[in-house]
């Protein structure tokens, strides 16, 4: 993860237990990214760009992508919801008026499991693409091989309005 950041790629954040500062509750690592639209298959696109007015439509939006999320297991399902904390803590500070680059976008590529997959549905994500095989295509994989994830979405704008 460090290494990413000596290379300017991402940059990892940890929180830890107010009581015990060498305790990592949840870790995540960050970068920005953009979503090309020329990429996504027009019901996608269309979706993807519903909220954005026609004339401040573009070929490319702002992303910040999410390369590492997890929180450590001895606080899963203490009914804490630190992976939701942690989710909105991560849109909060892109819309926040300190935020020094504007993104609209949250972007993951999340691993294909029904619980990866059911956890970003349930903090407002969706596929990017409307259809495994869309993706698939987008990305030169064939239709016999297993899609291992999906790119998913959050529109940072429904949290300002």
């Amino acid at each position: 993860m460090f290494l990413y950041e000596k290379e300017l790629l991402g940059k990892t954040y940890c929180w830890v237990t107010k009581s015990n500062q060498r305790q990592i509750v949840a870790i995540a690592t960050l970068s920005y990214d953009g979503i090309k639209t020329y990429t996504l298959d027009n019901s996608s696109r269309n979706a993807l760009q519903r909220r954005i007015p026609h004339h401040k439509r573009h070929r490319s939006y702002p992303a910040v992508l999410i390369g590492r999320l997890g929180v450590c297991r001895s606080f899963q399902g203490q009914g804490l919801n630190v992976g939701t904390q942690l989710m909105n803590a991560l849109k909060y500070w892109f819309v926040d008026e300190n935020n020094k680059a504007a993104c609209r976008y949250m972007l993951v590529d999340a691993y294909n499991k029904e619980s990866t997959i059911h956890y970003y549905i349930k903090n407002g994500f969706k596929p990017l693409y409307k259809t495994t095989q869309n993706e698939k295509d987008a990305f030169g994989i064939s239709a016999d091989d297993e899609l291992r994830s999906r790119v998913m979405f959050f529109d940072l704008k429904t949290i300002t309005s």
